[in-house]
């Protein structure tokens, strides 16, 4: 008898301990990437897009190289941090063609990100683009 309430036991131990376990699947690893976005340039190599400035202050600047070079201004927010996606509004008066839009970052480590763009509130996207970090 004590063997088998030893056993009983246990194995109820083992279920509890088992079910209070949590998954470590890195759900949160976003949210710790999202410092590698900020207070730098980032361009790509074909130049057929602006290059980004997310200043960690929450402000925002682009630089389009193409068509003689424009420079924008404005700012960002989070929309949704935990899944990456940042709204960008343009300062009044800007030449920008459109008061904002939305970025939803598909990945992001120290040397390049990837995003998709959104001009009509996140209903459907851009292709996906492929950043580079300047500092490289």
């Amino acid at each position: 008898m004590k063997k088998q309430f030893l056993r009983l036991n246990i194995l109820l131990l083992l279920f509890v301990g088992l079910a209070s376990c949590s998954s470590d699947d890195g759900g949160d690893d976003n949210i710790s990437n999202t410092s590698l976005l900020f207070d730098k340039w980032w361009y790509i190599e074909s130049s057929t897009t602006a290059d980004l400035y997310f200043f960690s202050d929450g402000s925002y600047q682009q630089n389009i190289p193409f068509g003689g070079g424009i420079e924008l201004f404005g700012t960002w927010e989070w929309v949704d941090e935990g899944n990456l996606i940042i709204k960008i509004t343009y300062e009044p008066g800007s030449n920008s063609g459109i008061p904002d839009y939305i970025c939803d970052i598909i990945s992001i480590d120290s040397e390049s990100m990837s995003l998709k763009y959104s001009f009509n509130d996140g209903e459907s996207y851009t292709t996906e683009l492929q950043y580079q970090d300047t500092e490289i």
